[in-house]
């Protein structure tokens, strides 16, 4: 059974997953990558986003007892070399 604040949480970064899309895609039909302050709050925008998601899979994975959260799990993003290792502790 999943937890209601998990659920939450997942909600949440569906949302700023949606508002970050629409944002980055707006950057990108305008041409705004050329600017130095665009791109640099562009790239922390995205690993905030990665880091956020490695978050909710830990909280998920660590608060199950399902036999399936025994085994390690490996978070990655498309073109970026970030794996983050999920593991219950014994």
């Amino acid at each position: 059974m999943i937890h209601i604040s998990l659920l939450c949480d997942f909600l949440n970064v569906q949302v700023l997953i949606c508002i970050f899309s629409k944002t980055f895609g707006s950057v990108h039909e305008n041409g705004r990558l050329d600017e130095a302050n665009v791109l640099e709050a562009y790239q922390v925008s995205e690993l905030l986003v990665i880091l956020r998601l490695q978050e909710l899979f830990k909280d998920t994975y660590t608060g199950v007892s399902a036999l399936w959260s025994n085994i390690p799990m490996f978070v990655t993003a498309h073109d970026y070399d970030i794996i983050y290792k999920v593991q219950k502790k014994d």
